[in-house]
């Protein structure tokens, strides 16, 4: 579904103003780019996020289908869900990555890279499949307890 609507959405980036095609490249992960949320859009383009919602809004009440409404945000879905994941469980590794032995680390890492592979792919069913795996190599992490520090 995603092969089809290419040629659409070139076209309709094509016809949007610099600003407006960054904010939807930015907030659906096309060309390669990570979905973002409205306010690290924002914080990108010095503006609101509000006002990115609205860019966003405007630009899809004038191009809108419903099929292209529609298969933007079936893309956005499972993308925003594995971009949260990565990003959770990536700053966990940061924090309390101290705590796994080498063997957790870097199965964890490798599986982060895969999802991060899957994202830019923006295929929903390896995301999702990466997304279990994640989990699971990540149990010890999600379980690790924060170690105060005197």
């Amino acid at each position: 579904m995603v092969s089809n609507l290419d040629g659409k959405l070139e076209k309709i980036l094509k016809s949007l103003t610099k600003r407006e095609e960054e904010v939807i490249r930015l907030r659906y992960g096309l060309g390669g780019e990570i979905p973002h949320t409205l306010q690290a859009i924002g914080n990108k383009l010095n503006i609101t996020r509000e006002r990115v919602r609205q860019i966003e809004e405007r630009i899809l009440r004038r191009f809108g289908s419903k099929e292209l409404i529609g298969a933007l945000k079936a893309l956005k879905k499972p993308l925003m869900r594995g971009r949260i994941k990565y990003f959770t469980i990536q700053n966990k590794l940061k924090k309390y990555g101290d705590s796994l032995s080498v063997k957790e680390r870097k199965q964890i890492e490798g599986k982060l890279e895969k999802l991060k592979k899957a994202l830019i792919k923006k295929d929903p069913k390896k995301i999702n499949l990466t997304i279990k795996e994640l989990e699971e190599a990540a149990q010890p992490l999600l379980k690790a307890k924060r170690v105060k520090v005197s």
